[in-house]
Protein backbone atom coordinates (compact mmCIF):
# COMPACT_ATOMS: atom_id res chain seq x y z
CA UNK A 1 0.00 0.00 0.00
CA UNK A 2 1.43 3.61 -0.92
CA UNK A 3 1.72 6.17 1.18
CA UNK A 4 -1.21 8.04 -0.78
CA UNK A 5 -3.93 5.32 -0.58
CA UNK A 6 -2.69 4.69 3.23
CA UNK A 7 -3.53 8.33 3.95
CA UNK A 8 -6.63 8.10 2.33
CA UNK A 9 -7.79 5.29 4.05
CA UNK A 10 -6.54 7.04 7.77
CA UNK A 11 -8.24 10.41 6.49
CA UNK A 12 -11.49 8.91 5.43
CA UNK A 13 -11.27 6.89 8.73
CA UNK A 14 -11.17 10.52 11.00
CA UNK A 15 -13.60 12.16 8.75
CA UNK A 16 -16.60 9.57 8.99
CA UNK A 17 -15.83 9.45 12.52
CA UNK A 18 -16.48 13.14 12.50
CA UNK A 19 -19.11 13.15 10.04
CA UNK A 20 -17.42 15.66 7.85
CA UNK A 21 -18.49 16.95 4.36
CA UNK A 22 -16.79 15.49 1.19
CA UNK A 23 -14.35 18.25 0.80
CA UNK A 24 -13.46 18.53 4.27
CA UNK A 25 -12.74 14.54 3.89
CA UNK A 26 -10.50 15.65 0.85
CA UNK A 27 -8.61 18.33 3.16
CA UNK A 28 -7.91 15.96 5.94
CA UNK A 29 -6.78 13.19 3.77
CA UNK A 30 -4.54 15.29 1.92
CA UNK A 31 -3.21 16.67 5.52
CA UNK A 32 -2.75 13.20 6.75
CA UNK A 33 -0.40 11.92 3.88
CA UNK A 34 1.60 15.63 4.11
CA UNK A 35 1.94 14.75 8.06
CA UNK A 36 3.21 11.27 7.13
CA UNK A 37 5.66 12.40 4.26
CA UNK A 38 7.47 14.39 7.03
CA UNK A 39 7.15 11.94 9.72
CA UNK A 40 8.66 9.03 7.80
CA UNK A 41 11.07 11.24 6.28
CA UNK A 42 12.23 12.49 9.99
CA UNK A 43 12.00 9.63 11.57
CA UNK A 44 14.06 7.36 8.92
CA UNK A 45 16.43 10.38 8.66
CA UNK A 46 17.16 10.97 12.14
CA UNK A 47 17.47 7.13 12.74
CA UNK A 48 20.30 6.77 10.22
CA UNK A 49 21.99 9.82 12.38
CA UNK A 50 21.68 7.77 15.69
CA UNK A 51 23.51 4.91 13.58
CA UNK A 52 26.62 6.89 12.72
CA UNK A 53 26.77 9.09 15.63
CA UNK A 54 25.28 12.34 14.94
CA UNK A 55 21.71 12.30 15.71
CA UNK A 56 21.92 15.55 17.70
CA UNK A 57 23.19 17.52 15.08
CA UNK A 58 21.28 15.49 12.72
CA UNK A 59 18.12 16.86 14.46
CA UNK A 60 18.71 20.87 14.32
CA UNK A 61 19.89 20.58 11.08
CA UNK A 62 17.08 18.87 9.80
CA UNK A 63 14.37 21.07 11.37
CA UNK A 64 16.38 24.43 10.86
CA UNK A 65 16.16 22.76 6.80
CA UNK A 66 12.68 22.11 7.16
CA UNK A 67 11.66 25.45 8.95
CA UNK A 68 13.53 27.68 5.81
CA UNK A 69 12.16 25.22 3.23
CA UNK A 70 8.83 26.07 4.76
CA UNK A 71 9.87 30.00 3.90
CA UNK A 72 11.15 29.74 0.75
CA UNK A 73 10.01 26.66 -0.82
CA UNK A 74 12.05 24.15 -2.76
CA UNK A 75 12.05 21.26 -5.51
CA UNK A 76 11.07 17.58 -5.21
CA UNK A 77 11.91 14.46 -7.53
CA UNK A 78 8.43 13.00 -8.55
CA UNK A 79 9.11 9.94 -6.44
CA UNK A 80 9.17 10.29 -2.03
CA UNK A 81 12.07 7.49 -2.04
CA UNK A 82 14.20 9.69 -4.05
CA UNK A 83 13.00 12.87 -1.98
CA UNK A 84 13.80 10.43 1.08
CA UNK A 85 17.39 9.41 0.41
CA UNK A 86 18.63 12.32 -1.11
CA UNK A 87 17.10 14.07 2.36
CA UNK A 88 19.17 11.21 4.42
CA UNK A 89 22.27 11.90 2.47
CA UNK A 90 22.25 15.63 2.63
CA UNK A 91 21.52 15.65 6.03
CA UNK A 92 23.76 12.82 7.51
CA UNK A 93 26.91 13.82 5.61
CA UNK A 94 26.56 17.94 6.60
CA UNK A 95 25.98 16.57 10.32
CA UNK A 96 28.61 13.92 10.15
CA UNK A 97 31.33 16.63 8.30
CA UNK A 98 30.33 18.90 10.68
CA UNK A 99 31.30 16.29 13.53
CA UNK A 100 34.55 15.60 12.46
CA UNK A 101 35.12 19.44 11.97
CA UNK A 102 35.56 19.27 7.99
CA UNK A 103 33.59 22.02 7.95
CA UNK A 104 35.13 25.46 8.28
CA UNK A 105 33.22 28.01 9.84
CA UNK A 106 35.28 30.94 10.68
CA UNK A 107 34.35 34.45 9.86
CA UNK A 108 35.06 34.74 6.58
CA UNK A 109 33.00 32.16 5.75
CA UNK A 110 29.93 33.15 7.35
CA UNK A 111 30.55 36.63 5.80
CA UNK A 112 30.91 34.91 2.00
CA UNK A 113 27.68 32.87 3.15
CA UNK A 114 25.59 35.85 4.09
CA UNK A 115 25.85 37.04 0.44
CA UNK A 116 25.88 33.71 -1.34
CA UNK A 117 22.69 32.86 0.73
CA UNK A 118 21.00 36.26 0.18
CA UNK A 119 21.79 36.16 -3.94
CA UNK A 120 20.10 32.48 -3.79
CA UNK A 121 16.92 33.80 -2.16
CA UNK A 122 16.78 36.98 -4.03
CA UNK A 123 16.94 35.57 -7.51
CA UNK A 124 16.35 31.77 -7.04
CA UNK A 125 12.99 31.70 -4.34
CA UNK A 126 10.95 33.15 -7.34
CA UNK A 127 11.75 30.98 -10.09
CA UNK A 128 10.85 27.88 -8.44
CA UNK A 129 7.19 26.37 -9.78
CA UNK A 130 5.50 26.35 -6.44
CA UNK A 131 6.10 29.80 -6.22
CA UNK A 132 5.01 30.97 -9.56
CA UNK A 133 1.32 30.56 -8.18
CA UNK A 134 1.84 33.96 -5.81
CA UNK A 135 1.33 37.34 -6.45
CA UNK A 136 4.43 39.74 -6.59
CA UNK A 137 3.65 40.96 -2.70
CA UNK A 138 3.63 37.09 -1.72
CA UNK A 139 6.73 36.68 -3.90
CA UNK A 140 8.04 39.70 -1.95
CA UNK A 141 7.61 38.64 1.10
CA UNK A 142 8.67 35.08 1.09
CA UNK A 143 11.84 36.90 -0.09
CA UNK A 144 12.00 39.06 2.41
CA UNK A 145 11.25 36.64 5.34
CA UNK A 146 14.03 34.63 4.30
CA UNK A 147 16.61 37.13 3.87
CA UNK A 148 15.89 38.26 7.56
CA UNK A 149 15.88 34.81 9.29
CA UNK A 150 19.23 34.00 7.42
CA UNK A 151 20.99 36.90 8.37
CA UNK A 152 19.67 36.63 11.88
CA UNK A 153 21.03 33.36 11.66
CA UNK A 154 24.28 34.32 10.58
CA UNK A 155 24.95 37.41 12.73
CA UNK A 156 24.25 34.70 15.60
CA UNK A 157 26.57 32.55 14.81
CA UNK A 158 29.37 35.66 14.61
CA UNK A 159 27.91 36.67 18.06
CA UNK A 160 27.90 33.68 19.74
CA UNK A 161 29.99 30.44 19.16
CA UNK A 162 27.72 27.93 19.91
CA UNK A 163 27.66 24.20 18.16
CA UNK A 164 23.81 24.43 18.19
CA UNK A 165 23.44 27.45 16.25
CA UNK A 166 26.17 26.52 13.79
CA UNK A 167 24.15 23.49 13.15
CA UNK A 168 21.26 25.86 12.30
CA UNK A 169 23.01 27.64 9.70
CA UNK A 170 24.26 24.61 8.00
CA UNK A 171 20.56 23.21 8.08
CA UNK A 172 19.23 26.68 7.10
CA UNK A 173 22.04 26.87 4.21
CA UNK A 174 20.86 22.87 2.79
CA UNK A 175 17.51 24.85 2.34
CA UNK A 176 18.89 27.69 0.46
CA UNK A 177 21.38 25.61 -1.57
CA UNK A 178 18.31 23.48 -2.25
CA UNK A 179 16.74 26.07 -4.35
CA UNK A 180 19.76 27.70 -6.36
CA UNK A 181 20.10 26.59 -10.05
CA UNK A 182 22.68 24.17 -10.00
CA UNK A 183 20.62 22.01 -7.40
CA UNK A 184 17.72 22.03 -9.51
CA UNK A 185 19.11 20.85 -12.52
CA UNK A 186 20.98 18.16 -10.32
CA UNK A 187 17.38 17.06 -8.71
CA UNK A 188 16.02 17.21 -12.23
CA UNK A 189 18.93 15.31 -13.82
CA UNK A 190 18.66 12.49 -10.95
CA UNK A 191 15.27 12.40 -11.22
CA UNK A 192 15.29 11.05 -14.88
CA UNK A 193 17.49 7.97 -13.60
CA UNK A 194 15.38 4.93 -13.09
CA UNK A 195 15.81 3.21 -9.69
CA UNK A 196 13.64 0.22 -7.83
CA UNK A 197 10.19 1.53 -7.19
CA UNK A 198 9.55 1.21 -3.01
CA UNK A 199 6.15 0.60 -1.74
CA UNK A 200 6.77 4.03 -0.16
CA UNK A 201 5.73 6.08 -2.97
CA UNK A 202 3.29 8.92 -3.34
CA UNK A 203 0.58 9.40 -5.71
CA UNK A 204 1.06 9.90 -9.29
CA UNK A 205 0.44 13.19 -9.19
CA UNK A 206 3.57 14.61 -7.83
CA UNK A 207 5.91 16.56 -10.00
CA UNK A 208 9.19 18.16 -9.64
CA UNK A 209 9.34 22.20 -9.28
Amino acid sequence: MSIAKFADWLGEAIAEKAALEEVEKKKVCYGMECFLVVFISAVLTLVVGWLIGVFREALIILMASMIMKYIIGGPHFRKFYKCLLSGIVMINVTAFFYKEEVLNLGLWSLISLIFCGILIIVYAAPLLNSCKKFNRQKKQQKKLHGCLLWLTIILSNMLVENSWLNCVLLGSFLAILNISPTSVWLIKALDKLILPNFWWHISESEKID
